[in-house]
Order: structure tokens, then C-alpha cells, then sequence
């Protein structure tokens, strides 16, 4: 697949081939003179304007919205602030926002939060990034991307120093159900900070590893399976495996993909004895889980309610200490466990979110347990931080214990008044 784009300004050609970016036209600077980074000149809550920021979207419009309008595609600002700027578009291609030019001297730590429905991950091209642009070098390398984020996430990127850059946020668009947001973008200079090997930097050193930048650790877990099983394998002690597939469980248990989802294929299993039950997983790459993280995907299960059948998701704690991944000792714990709906209205896609807490070296592992009369299916898994909105269920209960607590406060008063 090639993706061409033609910038706006400096009419900067970029070709995404096989989801790798190359530059074919260098960028050419505006007579605009670069400004020195200072703690405020690129924050931007979007409340009046964009702040500097240069929005470009093909055939459409990049739009601000404050919380009183409402959401937008079911999205509407986080936490912490009114305003959100936000990019829908019919048309296939890259909606961005680019910052005005600066030069500073010591690093940056830059913050925003984000929101990217668009789930085309199972082509490996992530669908939200950001870039750093020496202009002068007609450099550009990747510092910070993700595959999606269905809910708003807070995102932190270390700014090495340079002169004459510009920041560039990178959006996939092309469907009018789907929105790309960005709030809260914040820079705060650090002064004596001192890099490490991880971070991007503008050095001649950096230019062989900043395609590596960044690339966060949910590369290979968050997948929509739409070209392949992405960081997935199947087990290899089972007769009967999980498998790829675009409609399953025919001629019983007919079922398709998701009605959100971008693409029609997710994974299935089932057995192939109507009075055995076997047992198959899905495991994911080793990962080093680094913050406790978010893992959401949706999830059916369908059939009769046969003893023994389950489906569960458990993580796998590994021994960090044996290279050999195959030969590593690894405990395990179920950290999910989905019931079976024999309710026929019931046995619907679903999805679901939990909470991975372990940090260290893990592995995650999908167990199904069936029949030829029970199916089990998983489609668009996402790894990511989160970040909880004003209308979400978590608010919710917060502000219904508050209000709880103050009532029963006031009813103690009432009664020893």
C-alpha cells in the first residue's frame, strides 16, 4: 500500500510504503523567524484558537469543540480542560497539525492528550504520530505514535535540543464515524535534564535508530487482525487451534466480525467433537510492561453451557533472567473470564477493558475451552494508558459516593441535632 501526501506551505511530499515513512521532497521554511522554546509558546488548550498550530485535512475541516457541545462521535474534551481541536474527514488520507517554528537549548518535556478512533492497526501503520522536523537538515524522524486510542490517553515526549524545528502530529482519517482529537498540549523546558539512550535526538548517531523512536510497546499486542495475527501465536500442543477468520462457527453458531470494527476478520475457536472438550490459547509476545496499562477488545462467546468449557485471559509473569525465551519459567494468573450466553439476544460482540497491573516481563494468553457447539471469538485488541473522561462510568460512581456520603454525613447531623 503507498499513501501519498502533498503538504500545504512547504509542500512537503511523504510516501508511506509497507508502513514505512520516507521523505521525497524536503520541507522548505516560511520566512517566518524561528522563536526561542520557552514553558508557554506551543501550549494550546484550543479555547480561542489554535495557538500558532497550522491545521491541514483534505476535503474537510479541523474544528474545535468545547465540552457544552456535546460529544463528537461519541468523544468529547478529558479531564482537566473545556476545549478539544478535532479532525473528521471522508477522505483518505492524513489530517495535521504542525507547531510554528522554534530553537531551544536544553530538553523539553512535551505533554497532550489524544484520542484516535481510527483501528486500521492490523496493517501495522500507526494511526496517530508525531514528528520532529530539523528543517534545516531536512530531517524528519518519528518520536512518539500509536496504533489507536479509543479513549482519551495523556501522552509524555521527551523534546531533545535543536534549532529550527517544528512538531508535526500526523492523524489517519477517512471515515465520518471516526474522529482524531488532541487536547492539552503542554512544554515545559528541563533544564540539566540529561538524555538517555531511548529518547530521540537530533545527533548524527540518532539518524540510524529514529525509525525506532518512541514505538510504543503495545506494537505487537494491540491488533485488529485484519492482514494477520500481528505479535499472536497460536499454541503449538493442541491439535485444534485458533485461527484467522472472516465468518465462523457455520453452520451453527454463525457469527461475523464486530459491527465497529474497521475490517471483517477476528479470531475464533472451537472444537471439533460434539461430546469433547479441548483446549487451545493464543499468546502474545513477551513485553516489557513498563506502567500498569489498559487491554481492551471485544470478546463473544457462544453455545451451550457445557461443563468444563471456558474462555479466560490470563498473563504470564516471565523470568527475566533466561534469554532464552523458550526456555523461560513463567507463573501465571487469570485476570478475566468471560461467561457463556446461551440467551441467544445476549451472545453479541462485546467489549471489554482490563486493567494489567504487573510490570516487568509478561505475556498475555487467551484460553478457550469448547466443544464443536461452542464458540469463542476476539477481535481489535488495543494495549494502552488511559485516560478517564468527565461522562465515564468511573465518574460516575465517584460522584454518586460523594453525593452518598454527604447524605449520610447530613443524617448524622440531623439525628444528634
Amino acid at each position: 500500500m503507498s499513501i501519498n501526501t502533498t503538504r500545504f506551505a512547504g509542500l512537503t511530499g511523504l510516501v508511506l510504503t509497507a508502513g514505512l515513512l520516507c521523505i521525497i521532497t524536503p520541507y522548505v521554511s516560511a520566512t517566518t523567524v524561528p522563536v526561542a522554546l520557552e514553558d508557554d509558546n506551543l501550549d494550546c488548550v484550543f479555547e480561542r484558537d489554535f495557538c500558532g498550530w497550522k491545521p491541514y485535512i483534505v476535503n474537510s475541516t479541523w474544528r474545535r469543540s468545547n465540552t457544552s457541545d456535546g460529544a463528537i462521535n461519541g468523544i468529547r474534551p478529558p479531564n482537566g480542560t473545556d476545549w478539544m481541536a478535532y479532525a473528521i474527514s471522508t477522505s483518505e488520507s492524513w489530517a495535521e497539525l504542525e507547531s510554528p517554528e522554534f530553537t531551544h537549548t536544553d530538553p523539553a518535556n512535551l505533554t497532550f492528550a489524544v484520542v484516535q478512533t481510527r483501528s486500521d492497526f492490523g496493517s501495522r501503520i500507526h494511526q496517530a504520530q508525531l514528528f520532529l522536523r530539523t528543517v534545516k537538515e531536512t530531517d524528519t524522524q518519528m518520536i512518539w505514535s500509536t496504533v489507536s486510542s479509543f479513549k482519551w490517553t495523556r501522552q509524555s515526549v521527551i523534546i531533545p535540543p535543536a534549532i529550527n524545528i517544528r512538531l508535526l502530529f500526523r492523524f489517519r482519517v477517512g471515515f465520518d464515524r471516526q474522529i482524531a482529537a488532541i487536547a492539552n498540549i503542554n512544554v515545559r523546558i528541563l533544564p540539566g535534564y540529561v538524555m538517555n539512550s531511548t529518547e530521540p535526538s537530533t545527533t548524527k548517531e540518532s539518524k540510524q535508530r529514529r525509525t525506532q523512536v518512541a514505538v510504543d510497546l503495545d506494537k505487537d499486542v494491540s491488533c485488529s487482525f485484519a492482514l494477520d495475527e500481528c505479535g499472536w501465536a497460536y499454541s503449538a500442543d493442541s491439535d485444534v487451534s485458533w485461527r484467522r477468520t472472516k465468518e465462523a462457527g457455520s453452520p451453527f453458531l454463525s457469527v461475523e466480525a464486530p459491527r465497529n470494527s474497521s475490517d471483517p476478520y477476528f479470531l475464533e475457536f472451537r472444537g471439533v467433537e460434539s461430546n469433547e472438550i479441548v483446549r487451545s490459547y493464543i499468546i502474545s509476545e513477551p513485553i516489557h510492561n513498563q506502567r500498569p496499562r489498559n487491554l481492551s477488545f471485544y470478546y463473544t462467546k457462544r453455545g451451550e453451557n457445557y461443563a468444563g468449557s471456558v474462555f479466560e485471559l490470563l498473563l504470564d509473569r516471565l523470568d527475566e533472567n533466561v534469554h532464552n525465551i523458550t526456555m523461560r519459567n513463567s507463573s501465571h494468573k487469570v485476570i478475566w473470564s468471560a461467561p457463556i450466553e446461551t440467551d441467544y439476544q445476549k451472545r453479541k460482540w462485546k467489549r471489554t477493558t482490563v486493567l494489567i497491573n504487573d510490570t516487568g516481563t509478561i505475556s498475555l494468553r487467551f484460553i478457550c475451552a469448547a466443544n464443536y457447539y461452542i464458540f469463542c471469538g476476539i477481535d481489535d485488541v488495543v494495549l494502552q494508558d488511559e485516560i478517564e473522561t468527565p461522562n465515564s462510568a468511573t465518574s460516575v460512581v465517584v460522584q454518586f459516593l460523594t453525593m452518598l456520603i454527604s447524605v449520610i454525613v447530613l443524617l448524622d447531623h440531623v439525628t444528634f441535632s
